[in-house]
């Protein structure tokens, strides 16, 4: 009886060592950069005792040294021992019923591996799933420069132009490349435009004269001049926003005082690579769809404009008793 006993303890000390031994063997070449090594002993480690972290482990290395056919499988496998609606739950909360195991990460290496397979429309329907996860995190760099990698595989070169310009705006750093690369090959701005800051900028108009932009004055009721002016900007992207025009638009610009229940829509516009908002009358001519598309660098179809665009504004100047100046345009 006391041979039998021992007998199992040894064999169950065995195999806790076994199984021991196997993991630090794995976080050694883990830890030394060694994938491929580390891939043998999960596959044998795996073959004892599959666990989900053993899984994940090995599919995150099969990430890394691009064997993704080999990691998507075991990633599909991962998934299956969650129901669908847990794994929508984990998606949503950033959690697993492993602790180990990262759902949402395992969301975004099939997204990879994806891409890297040439499989954009599989990519394109895993970034569907994610997107509630970026959004809830306000992972919209993240969310952006897949957007702009997947635009990219599909020839849009404006609309992932505009994504990586805005993951970049957004602060993720990987975009960058990205940009400047379509920049490069297509003639569009490779710099981001910046907002303006709360000390404004100057504008410079055509006839050379200058006055300041962009700078809030609380104190300032009125415009002290209301002129005709021309600038000359880079490029323009889109109108957004439709909003009604204000108090001093409707009151001071000649025509305007019975379109109060007119929208004015937006117009985001690029001088010296800073970002300049200019409000469109409703009856201005200015602009139209088709000068507007030769001149935005996020459609499909841009190329480079022989000359800048130049447009007539009405100018409404303001003055505060310090001397700080700034304005409003619109487009005539």
């Amino acid at each position: 009886m006391k041979k039998i006993v021992l007998y199992f303890t040894l064999l169950t000390f065995s195999l806790y060592s076994c199984h021991t031994d196997y993991k630090s063997k794995i976080d050694n070449a883990l830890q030394n950069g060694y994938d491929e090594l580390a891939i043998n002993y999960l596959n044998k480690a795996i073959e004892e005792a599959p666990t989900l972290e053993y899984l994940y482990m090995r599919a995150n290395c099969q990430m890394r040294i691009g064997k993704y056919e080999n990691a998507l499988r075991d990633y599909t496998r991962l998934l299956q021992y969650s129901s669908t609606e847990m794994q929508e739950i984990d998606s949503y909360i950033n959690i697993s019923k492993d602790s180990i195991v990262n759902i949402n990460s395992i969301y975004e290496n099939q997204l990879s591996a994806y891409y890297h397979l040439g499989r954009i429309d599989s990519a394109e329907n895993k970034l569907i799933q994610l997107s509630s996860y970026f959004d809830y995190y306000h992972l919209y760099g993240q969310k952006d420069y897949w957007n702009g990698l997947i635009a990219k595989e599909k020839g849009n070169m404006g609309d992932a132009y505009c994504y990586f310009l805005n993951a970049t705006k957004e602060g993720y750093t990987k975009a960058l490349a990205e940009l400047k690369e379509i920049a490069k090959n297509t003639g569009r701005p490779s710099e981001i435009p910046l907002e303006i800051g709360p000390a404004g900028i100057e504008l410079q108009f055509t006839d050379g004269t200058k006055w300041g932009f962009g700078k809030q004055l609380k104190e300032i009721q009125k415009p002290i001049k209301v002129e005709k002016k021309r600038i000359i900007v880079d490029y323009v992207r889109e109108y957004i926003l439709m909003n009604f025009l204000n108090k001093n638009a409707l009151k001071y610009i000649p025509g305007m005082r019975n379109k109060e229940k007119q929208a004015a829509s937006v117009c985001l516009a690029y001088m010296h690579n800073k970002i300049i908002r200019i409000i469109k009358l409703p009856n201005s001519k200015q602009l139209t769809n088709t000068l507007l598309e030769k001149y935005n660098v996020c459609l499909n179809d841009y190329t480079l404009p022989d000359k800048p665009l130049i447009l007539d504004v009405w100018v409404l100047k303001y003055q505060n008793t310090q001397g700080e100046k700034t304005c409003e345009l619109y487009l005539i």
